[in-house]
């Protein structure tokens, strides 16, 4: 048994940085990881999977190429390649955070998983299943979450894709079924339609991607389906069975679908259950996420928790942002908290939808008084010489102030243009401003100057 001023455990994108930022302050720090160092971005999330976005975003865009009497002999490509790519990448930064690491002086790594004993120790149960025990002054959590698995009939024993193993595919699926019509399930949607996969979604819902506007959803859904994904909506799967050829799937009503593969998007559930959290005193919620308070502090003084295991909103960016909250909090207290702050987000299509702040359908839940700015992308001058019209613009304001309340962009990097609207939400440039602001030609964001004509 060794004593730490810190224990993080998790090595997620919040819990490295706090790491090596404790260990560079001169204190005996000790993170854990159960897995690969790098969390669910690195590992089966963001890097590997725009990796693979790019990646098949190219090879589409190659084989549809014709037009201005431009033409492409032949367009092929190795799945198997392709997938390697995507591992060699994930793994380069994978391999970049563990040696961060261990080249910080002060800082120690642990590989297994780790259970509280009392508030004060922790046990880790090592790859060699040989248990160790450790005490700090203060602890961290940053475990982030898992896929949740529907309860469906038969589903675990057809061996489903997650975003945790399809990474590891080296096979194309001629056919796949994704249960889920959120972010994770359309990206993917997308990218196997569009290598020649045929691609079904089934949602329980009557909308895919529901918390965004009517329009929204409607455009983005036909874009889908003119690249040849099908949707099963308001359905939700009773059984599935796995076949000689593949997998097959009944959908309430009765009607089955057959596939190669299923992939699960459905949703995630914090990472808790296994961390010994009543042992410590730590209090979770009824869907298992740790209570913490506005600078992430726990029902127990000295710990901490950080990102997707704390009710963070699930995105790289923010657990990143709870980093900073404690680590601003540690240098001088009470300085930074996690109220009020924007969550920005991007859907990861081609195109992409770009969002931070209100939408019409939330400001009308809200009963909040707007003034909607809204334009085509096919009127952004820089999206027509792309090629690339497809898309709308949608940005709410204050009715009196002007100052920018949300943004909504379905279009060709509509999420690095909806950052320029968050920034200058930001900093209290309004619509009117934005008119009248130079941008450089013929760039995307020279668009606004025509949106927020009256």
């Amino acid at each position: 048994m060794a004593h730490f001023k810190h224990i993080v455990i998790g090595s997620g994108q919040a819990g490295v940085p706090l790491a090596i930022f404790l260990a560079n302050r001169g204190e005996s720090t000790l993170i854990i990881e159960k897995d690969k160092v790098g969390g669910t971005c690195v590992n089966t999330g963001c890097t590997p999977s725009k990796t693979m976005h790019e990646a098949i975003r190219k090879i589409y865009h190659s084989q549809h190429i014709e037009y201005a009497g431009l033409t492409v002999q032949s367009s092929t490509f190795d799945f198997g390649k392709l997938m390697k790519h995507v591992r060699d990448i994930r793994n380069t930064w994978s391999e970049g955070s563990t040696d961060n690491i261990e080249n910080t002086e002060n800082l120690t790594l642990a590989r297994g998983r780790a259970h509280f004993i009392d508030d004060r120790t922790v046990s880790i149960r090592g790859f060699n299943l040989i248990d160790e025990q450790h005490t700090a002054d203060f602890f961290y959590i940053n475990t982030g979450a898992r896929p949740r698995m529907p309860e469906v009939e038969g589903l675990n024993s057809v061996g489903p894709l997650t975003n945790r193993n399809i990474f590891e595919l080296t096979e194309q699926p001629k056919s796949l079924i994704i249960i889920g019509g959120g972010y994770i399930g359309l990206e993917f949607a997308q990218m196997f339609a569009r290598i020649g996969t045929s691609v079904s979604v089934v949602n329980h819902g009557d909308k895919i991607v529901g918390r965004e506007d009517d329009d929204i959803i409607e455009l983005l859904q036909k874009k889908l389906e003119e690249e040849g994904v099908t949707f099963y909506l308001n359905k939700s799967p009773e059984k599935a069975i796995k076949e000689s050829n593949g997998v097959s799937l009944t959908l309430e009503g009765g009607k089955t679908l057959k596939a190669d593969k299923i992939l699960v998007a459905a949703g995630r559930i914090p990472n808790s259950d296994h961390l010994g959290l009543e042992a410590a005193g730590i209090k979770v919620n009824d869907k298992g996420v740790i209570e913490v308070n506005e600078v992430l502090g726990t029902s127990v003084e000295h710990i901490y928790a950080l990102g997707e295991v704390a009710g963070t909103p699930q995105f790289t960016h923010m657990a990143y942002d709870d980093y900073r909250v404690v680590k601003a909090n540690i240098e001088k207290p009470k300085v930074r908290n996690t109220l009020h702050r924007t969550v920005p987000y991007t859907l990861f299509t081609d195109p992409h939808l770009g969002r931070f702040g209100l939408n019409e359908k939330e400001a009308k839940k809200k009963n909040i008084d707007y003034k909607l700015y809204e334009m085509p992308m096919s009127s952004v001058a820089r999206a027509a010489e792309k090629n690339e019209p497809y898309g709308k613009i949608k940005v709410l304001c204050d009715p009196q102030s002007e100052e920018i309340l949300g943004a909504s962009i379905l279009g060709v990097d509509g999420g690095e243009m909806m950052t320029v609207l968050q920034m200058a939400c930001s900093g209290g440039i309004t619509a009117p401003h934005l008119q009248q602001y130079i941008f450089a030609h013929p760039l995307l964001a020279e668009g606004f100057n025509n949106l927020f004509t009256s």
